[in-house]
């Protein structure tokens, strides 16, 4: 794809560990070099010491060409947060360990930088999930994640009795300590850890996966992308939802929790990552 000249102002979003980086400030002076206007939103600063490069976080929105994720998953998952509703791309380095959702890793920034000034990429779409929560048919609660929605307990240890509704069809009622609806982005996050399935993430589907159930008939259930999720407690207990591990929201023990594909999607920077390389070597899946 030829994007030549359009990289002009890029927005970081540094890793949420403590003390920042020095790589950081190297891709920072990097960048600066180039002539890249280099902007930090205000309220993900995050430690960074140079207030030069501090703008309000809409200011950013609006002008970036690029977003740098630069840390691990959690903290690409912050800057997908942050540029919600927007065309932006994002392109995660990764500093941490896992790294899964990142691009590319921190031996390989610098020539996969000069790509993309260079216009040598593309972009692929993610979707996203959004979840609302009702009480008393008024919503109290709405969110959007690229990872998933997780319906918990809340840490009391007590058994869910959670009943699902998908696209207003009764689907049944399972005692578990909880569900995690994901995208296929997410199917290797949590719902890989609870024994959901792998997906690839152009495939566009919404995963259904119980945490630890207690009947052997619960399975995890993949549908369209189109179809909405409604889950409620019938046990008279309060619960939890939690999108992407951050944004959390205490339930009352007759809300509704309604989820669905979310109306934007999510743009990253794609390269030279191949998602089945990805998975064999993180999974560590040789032979």
């Amino acid at each position: 794809m030829n994007r030549n000249n359009i990289i002009k102002k890029v927005a970081i979003i540094p890793t949420m560990k403590i003390p920042i980086e020095e790589e950081i400030y190297r891709i920072i002076r990097w960048l600066e070099n180039r002539m890249i206007k280099v902007m930090i939103p205000e309220e993900l600063r995050n430690g960074v010491e140079r207030p030069d490069l501090i703008c309000a976080g809409d200011c950013v929105r609006e002008e970036a060409d690029l977003i740098l994720s630069l840390g691990g998953d959690g903290t690409l998952l912050n800057a997908t947060r942050f540029a919600l509703g927007t065309n932006v791309p994002i392109l995660g380095i990764n500093l941490g360990y896992l790294g899964f959702l990142t691009e590319i890793s921190l031996n390989e920034w610098e020539t996969s930088m000069e790509r993309i000034l260079s216009g040598n990429f593309s972009i692929r779409k993610r979707m996203l999930l959004e979840a609302r929560v009702l009480r008393s048919n008024t919503e109290v609660f709405k969110g959007a994640g690229l990872n998933d929605v997780v319906i918990h307990h809340g840490g009391n240890m007590r058994i869910l009795q959670l009943c699902l509704h998908i696209h207003g069809e009764n689907v049944g009622m399972h005692s578990a300590d909880g569900l995690i609806v994901s995208t296929p982005t997410g199917s290797t996050a949590y719902s890989m850890s609870a024994g959901g399935p792998i997906v690839q993430p152009r495939v566009e589907c919404i995963i259904l996966n119980y945490i630890c159930p207690h009947t052997l008939s619960a399975r995890p259930l993949v549908i369209a992308p189109d179809e909405e999720v409604s889950v409620s407690e019938r046990s008279g207990r309060s619960f939890v939802v939690c999108i992407d591990g951050h944004n959390f929201f205490p339930c009352e023990k007759d809300d509704l929790v309604v989820i669905k594909k979310y109306s934007h999607y999510a743009h990253f920077v794609h390269l030279d990552k191949n998602f089945y390389r990805t998975v064999r070597e993180k999974l560590k899946w040789f032979g």
